[in-house]
């Protein structure tokens, strides 16, 4: 079967989110992150689903939760883009989409640890988002309240995954 990669933006703790949402806007990580995940298959949690809101366009959609969760308005099986509830890690390979496409986990932190522990990752894309001091009014404080020690470079490349790493200043 395949291998999967992963793909998360953190803050220089290693923090993924702030009261359940990505606490910073960076337009160049956006970029790189559609430019990087288009034409393949993006799984996530369901808590990840809720607070994207949209199905990611031009990519198949994968949400791991309960399927009761597609009664909610924001986990919905409309429209064009290809879309799928599933309830456990280990049927994402059971699609068929997923023979021919990469797959990339895009969190939270439950599937992100869930797909590390499940060894099946080979490759982490990784951004650091800096947050340098600016002369803006704009309040900057966006301490994240969800850290992901297993994130670390160093243990990253210590067990062996490919780490493709950029920084980005907010």
């Amino acid at each position: 079967y395949n291998m999967y990669s992963l793909i998360a933006a953190v803050d220089c703790n290693l923090g993924i989110a702030k009261s359940g949402v990505i606490p910073w806007i960076c337009p160049a990580d956006l970029k790189y992150f559609k430019n990087v995940t288009t034409g393949h298959i993006v799984v996530m949690g369901y808590k990840t689903a809720q607070s994207i809101k949209i199905k990611l366009p031009n990519r198949v959609n994968i949400v791991i939760g309960d399927i009761r969760d597609t009664k909610d308005n924001a986990i919905d099986c409309m429209g064009t883009t290809p879309y799928h509830i599933i309830s456990h890690i280990e049927k994402v390979r059971k699609l068929p989409e997923n023979k021919h496409k990469k797959v990339f986990i895009i969190g939270g932190a439950a599937t992100y640890k869930n797909f590390l522990k499940w060894k099946v990752i080979d490759t982490v894309y990784l951004t650091t988002i800096e947050n340098k001091p600016s002369t803006s009014t704009e309040p900057t404080d966006y301490k994240c309240d969800l850290i992901c020690p297993y994130f670390d470079h160093a243990n990253l490349l210590d067990s062996g995954f490919k780490l493709t790493s950029s920084v980005d200043v907010l």
